[in-house]
């Protein structure tokens, strides 16, 4: 059973060091910091997990309230539906903190034993947000016990594996992210999908290397007998080329003991324009010809977003190779590499919601009719111009409270907003015709966009989503 009381609150939850203090201090004396492993959002501004008995308390009230529905749920989609219930009854329950967490936490029970990942994983991120908890632990945790319930979403349950185990990395939390990609793998092997196999294994490979860098890093870093511009390089190399955070890593590449990775990262530090971005640009990618696996997409990540804010600003001739790199590092890091924008075009008639997750998107409907099937229709829904057809729980109706399945996009951190482009009789025409206000909002861990669409008459939507900078 997944539904546990959690004891000690806080206290038991704090490490006795704190990371980030530790790191600037040794940042402001000059000095290489050692990269401590972390806890996920402890010690930040949250509420306390709720005593044992408060729990308890809430947990009985939460059970007589959904008795009835949960005793009528007979299927994993009716149990689902009920975990929905409860997840959006935790977002809008005030300063009840108990009452919050007892329903993120009968969310997360039900639709885990439902194989519903979408919904188990949102409780996850809405606890961890809102609570003074480990959420790396209670991640890998529930990750381990969807694996032996997801029936359906099997796709999006690898997918959040990998990016959760990219953000764990990110996070300072090398051991959380070795352990994801061996449930990655573990996953994948019951797939009989060999291209999952494939992406799981190279995951595993990289966890394995940037955990690994990890323990060396700390070790040489405590050594004192090693000279300073030593530690500096270590230090760097580490920050940069394996974990990817190259605003802290930069300086220190710059105080090291390598002389070529010192100018690259003086040369870096000192680019603020597009001619000197570029040129930057130009020598990570030659030195990314000397690095494998996880280095050489780090660096070729670098690359990618120094060429992205020079682009505007340079001659055809380099902006030819400049968007030359950038595909081939696209394509290379494809389904890792998050997407900064995407156009949703679809057949709507009523209130209809665009659920977007770090893994994909998929359609919410709440009693009108389904996206693409008014009128007649059977029409997909297009994003970047590519047909999707969305299957459906209830395939049987064309209207009434349904979810469909998950097209998968690489969207990673969400952070969307959105611009209509059309409203329209036809697809392709143009103009908006008037139309209720298309919004966009976050619940828990996705953004939601709400197509009112209360006046009469089916109209196609062209929307565009695109990541606030």
């Amino acid at each position: 059973m997944l539904l546990l009381i959690i004891r000690g609150g806080a206290a038991a939850a704090r490490q006795a060091i704190d990371p980030d203090a530790a790191t600037n201090d040794l940042q402001d004396a000059g000095r290489a910091a050692p990269e401590v492993e972390k806890r996920d959002g402890v010690g930040d501004r949250k509420d306390p997990v709720p005593a044992a008995a408060a729990q308890r308390e809430s947990i009985r009230e939460v059970d007589s309230v959904y008795k009835s529905e949960l005793a009528a749920a007979r299927t994993s989609w009716e149990k689902a539906s009920v975990a929905q219930k409860m997840l959006d009854a935790a977002s809008n329950s005030g300063r009840d903190a108990a009452g919050r967490f007892a329903l993120l936490a009968k969310a997360r029970e039900i639709s885990v034993e439902a194989g519903d990942p979408v919904v188990a994983i949102a409780a996850i991120t809405q606890t961890a947000d809102a609570y003074d908890i480990d959420g790396w632990a209670l991640r890998v945790d529930t990750v381990a016990r969807l694996m032996r319930t997801v029936r359906e979403g099997q796709d999006y349950l690898l997918l959040e594996i990998m990016a959760t185990a990219d953000e764990a990395v990110a996070a300072g939390r090398y051991s959380d992210a070795e352990r994801l990609a061996s449930q990655a793998v573990s996953y994948a092997q019951r797939s009989h999908d060999p291209a999952a196999q494939m992406r799981a294994t190279a995951l595993q490979k990289e966890m394995r290397e940037i955990s690994a860098a990890y323990a060396t890093q700390k070790r040489a870093l405590m050594d004192q007998t090693i000279p300073e511009a030593e530690r500096n390089l270590i230090s760097g190399r580490f920050l940069c080329l394996m974990k990817g955070d190259w605003k802290l890593g930069l300086p220190l590449l710059a105080k090291g003991s390598d002389q070529r990775l010192k100018a690259l990262a003086a040369a870096d530090l000192r680019a603020h324009d597009a001619e000197t971005r570029a040129a930057a640009a130009d020598r990570w990618w030659d030195f990314a010809e000397r690095e494998r696996d996880v280095a050489r997409r780090r660096v070729r990540g670098r690359v990618a977003a120094l060429y992205a804010e020079a682009l505007p600003s340079l001659t055809d001739l380099e902006r030819v190779r400049a968007e030359s790199r950038v595909r081939a590092v696209v394509d290379a890091d494809a389904g890792r590499r998050p997407m900064d924008e995407f156009v949703v075009e679809a057949w709507i008639d009523g209130e209809s919601e665009l659920h977007i997750t770090r893994s994909g998107i998929y359609w919410r409907e709440n009693g009108a009719v389904k996206p693409g099937l008014q009128d007649g229709l059977n029409a997909p829904t297009y994003v970047n111009g590519k047909a999707w057809m969305p299957k459906w729980k209830n395939p049987k109706t064309n209207n009434g409270n349904d979810q469909s399945d998950l097209l998968r996009l690489p969207l990673g951190k969400l952070g969307f907003d959105l611009q209509v482009l059309a409203v329209t009789r036809e697809r392709n025409a143009d103009g908006i015709d008037p139309r209720d206000p298309v919004t966009i909002h976050s619940a828990a861990a996705e953004q939601i966009v709400s197509i009112p669409d209360t006046q009469s008459g089916a109209r196609w939507y062209r929307i565009k989503l695109y990541r606030k900078p």
